[in-house]
Protein backbone atom coordinates (compact mmCIF):
# COMPACT_ATOMS: atom_id res chain seq x y z
CA UNK A 1 0.00 0.00 0.00
CA UNK A 2 1.32 3.43 -0.73
CA UNK A 3 -0.05 6.42 0.84
CA UNK A 4 1.06 10.07 1.12
CA UNK A 5 0.90 13.00 4.08
CA UNK A 6 0.72 16.31 4.09
CA UNK A 7 1.43 18.48 7.33
CA UNK A 8 1.34 21.82 7.57
CA UNK A 9 1.30 24.42 10.63
CA UNK A 10 -0.86 27.13 9.07
CA UNK A 11 -3.41 25.50 6.55
CA UNK A 12 -4.31 23.49 3.76
CA UNK A 13 -7.23 24.74 1.18
CA UNK A 14 -8.96 22.75 -2.19
CA UNK A 15 -11.82 23.54 -4.07
CA UNK A 16 -14.13 20.85 -4.58
CA UNK A 17 -17.68 20.56 -6.64
CA UNK A 18 -20.81 21.30 -4.34
CA UNK A 19 -24.26 21.78 -4.58
CA UNK A 20 -26.17 25.32 -3.51
CA UNK A 21 -27.85 24.80 -0.16
CA UNK A 22 -27.54 21.42 0.22
CA UNK A 23 -25.10 19.71 3.13
CA UNK A 24 -21.79 19.01 2.40
CA UNK A 25 -20.04 15.91 4.50
CA UNK A 26 -15.95 15.96 4.45
CA UNK A 27 -14.31 12.80 5.41
CA UNK A 28 -10.48 12.96 6.55
CA UNK A 29 -8.31 10.73 6.99
CA UNK A 30 -5.08 11.50 9.19
CA UNK A 31 -2.36 10.23 11.89
CA UNK A 32 -3.99 9.70 15.00
CA UNK A 33 -1.63 9.77 16.95
CA UNK A 34 -1.38 13.37 16.46
CA UNK A 35 -4.87 14.11 16.28
CA UNK A 36 -5.87 17.91 16.82
CA UNK A 37 -8.16 20.33 15.35
CA UNK A 38 -9.05 22.53 12.84
CA UNK A 39 -10.92 25.90 12.22
CA UNK A 40 -13.28 24.84 9.05
CA UNK A 41 -13.63 27.89 6.70
CA UNK A 42 -15.84 27.57 3.74
CA UNK A 43 -15.79 30.49 1.05
CA UNK A 44 -14.39 33.03 3.82
CA UNK A 45 -16.93 32.18 6.13
CA UNK A 46 -16.52 29.77 9.45
CA UNK A 47 -17.91 27.05 9.76
CA UNK A 48 -16.74 25.89 12.99
CA UNK A 49 -13.72 23.17 14.69
CA UNK A 50 -13.27 20.07 13.47
CA UNK A 51 -11.64 17.90 16.43
CA UNK A 52 -9.54 15.60 15.26
CA UNK A 53 -9.70 12.76 18.29
CA UNK A 54 -6.19 10.62 19.10
CA UNK A 55 -7.09 7.03 18.34
CA UNK A 56 -5.17 3.69 19.43
CA UNK A 57 -4.32 2.90 15.46
CA UNK A 58 -2.21 4.84 13.23
CA UNK A 59 -4.65 5.93 10.98
CA UNK A 60 -8.13 8.09 12.23
CA UNK A 61 -11.03 8.92 10.16
CA UNK A 62 -13.34 11.89 10.95
CA UNK A 63 -16.37 13.39 9.21
CA UNK A 64 -17.22 17.27 9.45
CA UNK A 65 -20.94 18.59 8.17
CA UNK A 66 -20.70 22.07 6.60
CA UNK A 67 -24.21 23.43 7.05
CA UNK A 68 -25.90 23.88 3.71
CA UNK A 69 -26.40 27.62 4.53
CA UNK A 70 -23.23 28.42 3.61
CA UNK A 71 -22.66 26.18 0.61
CA UNK A 72 -23.82 28.82 -2.40
CA UNK A 73 -22.42 27.65 -5.02
CA UNK A 74 -21.19 24.53 -7.63
CA UNK A 75 -17.70 25.15 -6.69
CA UNK A 76 -16.64 25.75 -2.83
CA UNK A 77 -13.42 26.67 -1.04
CA UNK A 78 -12.75 24.86 1.65
CA UNK A 79 -9.87 26.10 4.15
CA UNK A 80 -8.59 24.15 7.25
CA UNK A 81 -6.64 26.15 9.70
CA UNK A 82 -4.40 24.23 12.29
CA UNK A 83 -5.63 25.12 15.82
CA UNK A 84 -2.37 25.65 17.60
CA UNK A 85 -2.68 24.51 20.90
CA UNK A 86 0.02 24.73 23.61
CA UNK A 87 2.86 21.82 22.70
CA UNK A 88 0.75 20.37 19.38
CA UNK A 89 2.82 19.15 16.48
CA UNK A 90 1.45 20.68 13.08
CA UNK A 91 -1.93 19.32 11.70
CA UNK A 92 -2.02 16.73 9.10
CA UNK A 93 -3.56 15.04 5.93
CA UNK A 94 -3.80 11.45 3.94
CA UNK A 95 -6.67 12.11 2.29
CA UNK A 96 -10.12 13.89 1.85
CA UNK A 97 -13.39 12.46 0.99
CA UNK A 98 -16.31 15.38 -0.11
CA UNK A 99 -20.34 14.10 -0.59
CA UNK A 100 -23.16 16.17 -0.85
CA UNK A 101 -26.00 14.96 1.74
CA UNK A 102 -29.58 14.39 0.94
Amino acid sequence: MKDGARTFTISEEFVTKAQPNRRLIVAKRYDAAVAGAVRVIVDGKDAGVWELPQREFFFGESTFAIPAELITSNATRLRFVHIDRSGSLPANSYYYWVMVDG
